[in-house]
């Protein structure tokens, strides 16, 4: 197994997705959270900033 592959991941798709299920879902996911996305920024995912904020992470990694 590849020592760099995530061990858990949970994959945010780049449309718009239901904000309360969205939330949810990263609120109780034990992994690491991987945004999709289709340009360069990843603040092009409409999903990004809610997730941000509500989890409030402490260690984000580009």
């Amino acid at each position: 197994m590849d020592s760099a592959a995530p061990d858990n991941p949970y994959w945010v798709d780049t449309g718009p997705c239901d904000p309360d299920s969205l939330l949810t879902a990263v609120g109780e996911h034990k992994g690491e959270i991987f945004f999709r996305k289709q340009e360069v920024d990843v603040f092009a995912n409409p999903n990004v900033d809610p997730v941000l904020k509500h989890l409030s992470p402490d260690k984000i990694v580009l």
